[in-house]
């Protein structure tokens, strides 16, 4: 698969007011095909109340899973999962997980990795591949 032909994912974070919006507005501006997601956005009510229990609404009722995957490759990768913690040891995470794998296995991936050790993924049937150690020394300044 050529560079060019190949998707890209543009990951902006960073503190609030810094300008995150206007440079992925201007991406999606300037690349066709293109699309963002923009969390100030993802709770927009009005009037604006923090109490406001549309607010509450989604989060209460989800677990989340973020892939990673580009098709032509072998793998996708898990990474985030999240449950609510008033949700959680229902099988959310669990269901949320398999139907991403499966949605990543229709577009072509064989398999699905994540790099974690918790139980949860040795629950739901990911097994260790790869382990490695890191090493770590501190830095001295003069």
């Amino acid at each position: 698969m050529s560079e060019d032909s190949r998707q890209k994912l543009i990951i902006i974070s960073g503190s609030p007011c810094v300008g995150k919006t206007t440079v992925a507005t201007s991406l999606f501006e300037s690349y066709e095909n293109s699309a963002y997601c923009d969390g100030d956005w993802m709770w927009c009510v009005n009037p604006f109340s923090i109490n406001d229990p549309r607010l509450r609404n989604g989060d209460k009722n989800m677990s989340h899973c973020c892939m990673w995957y580009q098709p032509g490759d072998f793998y996708c990768y898990v990474e985030p999962v999240v449950t609510d913690p008033e949700y959680r040891r229902m099988g959310l995470g669990k269901a949320v997980v398999l139907d991403a794998i499966r949605r990543c296995g229709d577009l072509g991936a064989k398999q699905a990795v994540v790099g974690s050790n918790q139980q949860f993924y040795y629950n739901i049937g990911f097994y260790p591949i790869y382990t490695a150690t890191w090493w770590e020394q501190k830095v001295k300044s003069e």
